[in-house]
């Protein structure tokens, strides 16, 4: 398993050219995948806080797990672009070559509340590929925080989405 966090010295804020491109551009695909090779992207809701009570703010942390669900081929997920709740784009988590899940194995990403505070529509676009005829990635968030004697915990999963337009 492979651990990316959130301060990592190697995300970096992506120009508005590199958003546009993760978004709607070729997936960097490695060669050892072919010409056919699978490919999607997956739109992740994710929060750094949740609102409660009188509308006061509880602070949570956040695991992002993509799990490669094929037994016998590897995937790799090339950008991890991070999006505020008005949709401005705060980090790409890949910097540099694809990251490459083994066959069953899970690339997690580990965000703080403070490396995105009080974006409480946060998500994340991640792109992928892999093989031809490969399954894509599982990819949920998990936010856990505590306050006090209060804790909470909840998840979300990745929607796959379709061709831009």
């Amino acid at each position: 398993m492979l651990l990316l966090t959130g301060g990592a010295a190697s995300a970096t804020e992506p120009t508005t050219s590199e958003v546009r491109s993760a978004l709607c551009g070729p997936i960097a695909i490695p060669a050892q995948y072919g010409k056919d090779a699978a490919q999607g992207r997956q739109f992740l809701p994710i929060y750094s806080a949740i609102r409660y009570l009188h509308n006061d703010l509880f602070s949570v942390a956040v695991t992002i797990s993509l799990r490669n669900p094929n037994p016998t081929h590897p995937l790799s997920v090339s950008s991890a672009l991070l999006f505020g709740h008005q949709g401005e784009p705060l980090k790409d988590f890949i910097d540099g070559a694809p990251q490459v899940i083994p066959p069953l194995g899970a690339v997690e990403l580990f965000l703080r509340n403070v490396d995105f505070p009080q974006h409480t529509g946060a998500s994340m676009v991640l792109a992928w590929s892999g093989p031809a005829g490969v399954l894509p990635p599982v990819t949920e968030s998990v936010m856990v925080g505590s306050k006090g004697s209060q804790g909470m915990a909840f998840n979300s999963r990745a929607s796959e989405l379709g061709p831009c337009r």
